[in-house]
């Protein structure tokens, strides 16, 4: 839970809680991060009232609900309503000019995703038989509502890929000097085109006004150059990695040694391994001869061998 103020001033103040079956993230009061997650959202609201002094002792009613408001200036999402009447501005929760806050929720459903701003629309009434009466909407401290960047594309590619951006900011390509270039195509799209020989990792960003979003994408391929981890010298699990590799590759690892049973349990699709050994003669030929074999997405190979363990003299050396 957080509380931030969202408005006060003459006519209207206004606190918030906000909560979800998810998570639900703001900064500071300067905006809401709606995020597309598939959870329905809802604010728990403290709405409260502010009077001049000359209205002390009269009948004068308020109304006041928090609104979800569009570019276009409609209340898409509302919560109820709340009145306050002169019982209300005083103890022990109000004062003479401030009422005491009554807790209103706004629900925004899962399928609601667009930017907007959340506000207070308020009016008042000379007595409780006026029913009527127009809204006004209290923008100085209304809280813009942004919609996090969402990128649909692939994470590696080989030569070119379109890449369809949702809610973007201001689209540029980092890091991409002599790898790759970046082109607006319109209508949300971009292309990410490989340049030239040279393989690397780029980062597509949007930046919004407050925000910053980013995509890793791989340009050609990234293929290990060595298997990385300490000497096997006793029974037990050993970790190794692959250096520089791609989540995108296809990995297939095999482990053989004449006295050891051996095996190899993977992870993060290959490029990280425990290597079991069941069994150690400290006075036996130990050796272990791990090899992998790495596809990348763009149908270049290698393969890489390390030898490990301990001979009838003792460790080895590695290669």
């Amino acid at each position: 839970m957080a509380n931030i103020i969202l408005a006060q001033g003459t006519g209207v103040t206004w606190t918030t809680a906000l909560y979800q079956s998810g998570l639900l993230t703001h900064t500071n009061g300067t905006r809401y991060i709606l995020k597309n997650n598939g959870l329905e959202k809802t604010l728990d609201i403290s709405l409260g009232v502010e009077r001049s002094s000359d209205l002390i002792g009269s009948a004068t009613i308020f109304d006041a609900y928090v609104a979800f408001i569009d570019a276009s200036g409609n209340h898409l999402l509302t919560t109820d309503t709340m009145s306050f009447h002169s019982q209300d501005f005083t103890g022990p929760n109000g004062t003479p000019t401030a009422s005491g806050l009554k807790q209103v929720f706004l629900k925004i459903p899962a399928s609601f995703v667009m930017p907007g701003r959340l506000a207070v629309a308020y009016r008042s009434r000379a007595s409780s038989s006026q029913t009527t009466g127009f809204f006004v909407v209290h923008e100085e401290r209304a809280i813009p509502v942004v919609v996090e960047t969402q990128f649909d594309g692939p994470d590696n590619i080989c030569s070119e890929a379109t890449y369809t951006i949702t809610y973007p900011g201001t689209i540029t390509l980092e890091n991409a000097t002599g790898i790759a270039s970046l082109t607006a195509l319109g209508n949300n799209q971009w292309k990410i085109t490989k340049t030239g020989s040279i393989n690397g990792v780029v980062t597509l960003k949007s930046q919004q006004q407050y925000d910053k979003y980013t995509k890793t994408v791989e340009i050609g391929s990234m293929l290990p150059t060595s298997i990385d981890g300490n000497n096997i010298l006793n029974a037990g699990s050993h970790s190794f990695i692959l250096n520089n590799s791609s989540l995108e590759n296809t990995i297939v690892w095999n482990a053989r040694s004449q006295s050891n049973n051996v095996s190899i349990t993977t992870f993060d699709n290959g490029n990280f391994i425990q290597v079991n050994v069941s069994n150690w003669n400290p006075y036996g030929n130990n050796q272990i001869i791990l090899e992998v074999t790495i596809t990348s997405p763009c149908g270049e190979s290698t393969t890489l061998t390390r030898t490990l363990g301990a001979g009838y003299g003792g460790p080895i050396e590695e290669t």
